[in-house]
């Protein structure tokens, strides 16, 4: 019910959460979707990507932004356009965890 009641509000403030990378990139369309989605990278500050974004889907009940991404000094928010639509994401630890911006 909760994971439900989630996703409804991250549609009304127009975002959907995609996944993260290495699910992302299991089919050939999709490893095509991340290359050109890391190739359009820009990098962006922590505040513009929250003032997209709403992560609370990949944190746990009490976690914050910063904790999430602690664990990797390289940590970094970003966002790209592929195929005319706005992505957001953050790395950390090897991985992306992707939004898409409606």
């Amino acid at each position: 019910m909760f994971k439900k009641i989630l996703r409804e509000e991250l549609l009304k403030e127009g975002q959907k959460y995609v996944g993260q990378c290495d699910v992302v990139r299991r089919s050939e369309e999709g490893e095509s979707f991340w290359q050109t989605m890391m190739a359009n990278m820009k990098k962006i500050s922590k505040n513009e990507f929250l003032k997209a974004i709403n992560p609370s889907n990949i944190l746990e009940p009490d976690e914050i932004v910063d904790d999430f991404m602690a664990d990797d000094p390289e940590s970094y928010y970003a966002k790209s356009i592929v195929n005319g639509s706005l992505y957001y994401f953050l790395g950390t630890s090897g991985f992306e965890f992707i939004w898409l911006k409606n």
